[in-house]
């Protein structure tokens, strides 16, 4: 029962960390995800701040 319990708390880890990840990304997918999840709007310095920083590591990176 600790086995299926630890997978489902990684798992859940997953899907949120990708949720934040796409709405830093796509401003759409941000959209969506707060219309469809109440809690979403919680999550705007996160997903501004990590947008902020994945924009500028690209830049970094890129050029």
């Amino acid at each position: 029962m600790d086995g299926l319990l630890r997978g489902i708390v990684i798992l859940l880890f997953w899907v949120v960390l990708g949720a934040l990840l796409l709405a830093a990304v796509n401003s759409d997918a941000r959209d969506v995800l707060e219309d469809y999840i109440p809690f979403f709007d919680v999550a705007d310095p996160v997903i501004d701040w990590l947008s902020d920083f994945l924009s500028d590591l690209w830049d970094a990176l890129i050029g």
